[in-house]
């Protein structure tokens, strides 16, 4: 479909739900796998920083360079877990999208 149809119907150039259901289930599909594939990913790091921030939590010597990666690594396990909390809520809603079009 050309620039001007897409103006033309008011509905922006990547709504390709509007003009194209094939090809819409087979983008849907792909950007399903691609969100699995970077939930897992952060799935993983959330891990990750879980065990650093037991780690972390257990007093030493070295209790003031402990205390500040502790908070570190605490701020980045929040901030992760933020992400994969939306991206889990994004994929939701592509299924719904997906379920409805394919």
């Amino acid at each position: 479909m050309s620039h001007l149809a897409y103006a033309a119907s008011d509905i922006q150039k990547g709504d390709i739900l509007a003009f194209d259901p094939n090809v819409a289930c087979g983008m849907l599909e792909t950007k399903l796998k691609k969100m699995e594939q970077t939930l897992a990913e952060k799935k993983d790091i959330i891990k990750d920083s879980e065990k650093s921030l037991t780690s972390a939590a257990t007093p030493s010597i070295k209790y003031g360079n402990i205390l500040l990666e502790y908070h570190r690594t605490l701020d980045q396990f929040n901030s992760m877990k933020k992400d994969y909390d939306r991206l889990v809520v994004a994929q939701e809603k592509y299924w719904v999208v997906y379920q409805k079009v394919c």
